[in-house]
């Protein structure tokens, strides 16, 4: 097998099993150095053994002070990061209308918050800063912090939904990252000057 990633550092979340394992021992045997991250250690474990270019951290990337945990061993370990891979996901097998609001929060904590914090802070380490420094220096270069600039680009992605593909407001807030309608309305009035209703 040709080792493409020989020399680079990758991170994986969610790499316990399914395909978050695959991948993790893929980037491995193609001659990464591999960092994966999950809540359950036995399951970790079970990947790691199948490399020696793979090690593991237990973590729950719901909070923000385990992912800065987890920024500190790839500083530590590594130095570097080249490859992140936010594998790590969560949806109640149930019929959306019987989701209840526990498990609807849940799913975004997982699927949109954790990844964010992961992304902000993983691009700070790769651009050689402290999360702060990163965030400082992102405003200073944009104009605005990296959060809002990714509520931004939800609200464009938003107003092109709706008003291209003529799709419903309340099947796009979700689709785009908000958490409740009311918080999406509200954010999109501010930057168009109308309910999403009334965009098209």
């Amino acid at each position: 097998m040709m080792e493409r990633f020989t020399g680079k550092v990758a991170l994986v979340t969610g790499a316990g099993t399914g395909i978050g394992r695959a991948v993790a021992q893929r980037y491995a045997a193609e001659g990464a150095q591999v960092l994966i991250v999950g809540r359950t250690e036995a399951t970790l474990s079970e990947t790691a053994s199948a490399s020696e270019n793979i090690s593991y951290i237990v973590a729950d990337i719901e909070k923000s002070n385990e992912v800065e945990r987890i920024v500190s061993r790839i500083k530590e370990k590594y130095g570097r990061l080249d490859v992140l891979v936010n594998n790590a996901g969560w949806a109640p097998v149930t019929p959306i209308t019987k989701v209840t609001l526990q498990e609807y929060d849940k799913a975004f904590s997982i699927n949109v918050r954790a990844l964010l914090d992961m992304t902000i802070s993983e691009y700070a380490l790769y651009t050689g800063r402290s999360l702060a420094t990163f965030k400082r220096d992102f405003t200073r270069e944009t104009g605005t912090s990296p959060e809002r600039w990714l509520t931004h680009r939800r609200l464009t992605e938003a107003y092109r939904l709706i008003h291209e593909n003529g799709e419903k407001p309340s099947e796009v807030y979700w689709k785009v990252g908000f958490k409740n309608r009311s918080h999406f309305v509200t954010a999109f009035k501010r930057q168009y000057g109308c309910a999403p209703t009334l965009s098209y």
